[in-house]
């Protein structure tokens, strides 16, 4: 379950805090909801008539009893633009005038959520995908003209740690007809081989090899999806799946070990999977 983050991302953002968006995030809302109370209605009548619920259609009861909230569209737009809705409020073309002009210089770090303007590669005027900015820096260090600055902008977009400025250029002039280099881009979990933990901890007394992660999806996006609904029922009926919460449900987590596959229902959130895969350890 991946998500990247590009320059069309920074263009989708001039839109989020929209009334279009914000009346299609509460529709979108209101249909989980309905969808989920309609589910939660067929199996109570299962139930009253003599049926009984397997493990993932209690999971489906405990999220009807406490629907999704939806918010008022100043709440959203406070969520969507954080610290820039204390500059720009609801007013939509300023959010647009913003990602526009700053759209050359945001970059994202590995899982890491959410894209960061690099204020440093603005004020000398380059975008952060043109490899002119690398030969920008390595000369402001020649010069002794803003190190700091410059060793920032090198360090930020390549691996490399040269710690004078002759060494960037000799690798510069090596490797610069190569052509353009692309600015990091964002998973939104990293978890599988040559990832950044060997195992995790995915809440209760269960412990998993992050190599063996297929996938981790966000119940709050993922339950009202056939797609989904069909691969928990199907992992249900193998007896695959492991449900490993006590409140709500807020993420599944499906692992192949050995050719076999099993999905984990965990109350942690995939916010916290992910925190947890950065400490590379269990908490």
């Amino acid at each position: 379950n991946e998500g990247i983050s590009t320059r069309t991302t920074i263009d989708e953002h001039k839109y989020t805090v929209s009334k279009e968006n914000y009346e299609a995030y509460k529709n979108s809302i209101e249909d989980f909801n309905n969808q989920i109370k309609h589910l939660a209605d067929s199996l109570q009548k299962v139930v009253a008539a003599g049926g009984k619920m397997s493990e993932t259609d209690k999971m489906y009861m405990k999220i009807a009893e406490n629907p999704q909230p939806i918010p008022s569209y100043i709440d959203y737009v406070k969520e969507r633009a954080g610290e820039l809705y204390e500059m720009f409020g609801t007013d939509v073309d300023k959010y647009s005038s913003y990602y526009t002009e700053n759209r050359p210089y945001f970059y994202c770090k590995i899982n890491e959520y959410g894209e960061i303007l690099d204020e440093d590669a603005k004020s000398i005027g380059i975008a952060n995908n043109d490899k002119r900015i690398l030969d920008k820096a390595i000369s402001m260090w020649e010069k002794g003209q803003d190190i700091e600055k410059a060793k920032r902008i090198l360090y930020r977009y390549t691996l490399l740690r040269y710690d004078n400025s002759k060494q960037w250029r000799e690798w510069y002039n090596k490797y610069q007809s190569w052509g353009s280099f692309r600015i990091p881009q964002r998973t939104e979990i990293s978890l599988g081989a040559g990832g950044v933990c060997m195992y995790l901890h995915l809440g209760q007394d269960v412990v998993v090899p992050a190599s063996s992660i297929l996938g981790v999806y966000d119940m709050d996006t993922a339950t009202w999806s056939k797609h989904t609904r069909a691969l928990i029922a199907s992992m249900e009926k193998a007896g695959r799946v492991q449900s490993i919460f006590e409140d709500l449900p807020k993420s599944c987590i499906l692992c192949e070990e050995g050719g076999v596959r099993t999905l984990y229902i965990s109350q942690l959130s995939t916010a916290t999977l992910l925190r947890r895969s950065e400490q590379g350890a269990a908490e």
